[in-house]
């Protein structure tokens, strides 16, 4: 079977809920301003630019998380895989709630 590839475009001005699930493929996201983001991936890569939402979970089984976290996150944020490194980069001072766990795998965090 060939790999395949779905590209979901959303209107410019949308800014509701996003829920991403995948068995066995990438999560790769642009800039966003959400109200909520939910990606989960079972085996797989999640990677996103800046992203603006009220809340983040982004999960991953199998996988590497690398995201850039805007300023106006505003809850909880919860990041984790249980194979795989979790790469995060803020856009500001650490003001809210974060949760980063990984069971096998590397916790990097940065602020710009």
């Amino acid at each position: 079977m060939e790999d395949m590839t779905f590209d979901i475009y959303l209107p410019v001005d949308y800014h509701g809920q996003l829920e991403l699930l995948t068995s066995k493929g990438k999560i790769k996201l642009p800039a966003l301003d959400l109200k909520s983001l939910t990606c989960v991936s079972t085996t797989g890569n999640i990677s996103t630019k800046a992203i603006t939402s009220e809340t983040m979970i982004l999960s991953s089984i199998n996988g590497k998380i690398d995201a850039t976290i805007d300023r106006d996150v505003s809850l909880p944020v919860t990041i984790d895989t249980v194979s795989g490194n979790v790469n995060s980069i803020f856009e500001h001072e650490l003001d809210t709630s974060y949760k980063f766990l990984t069971t096998t795998g590397d916790i990097s965090l940065k602020a710009k």
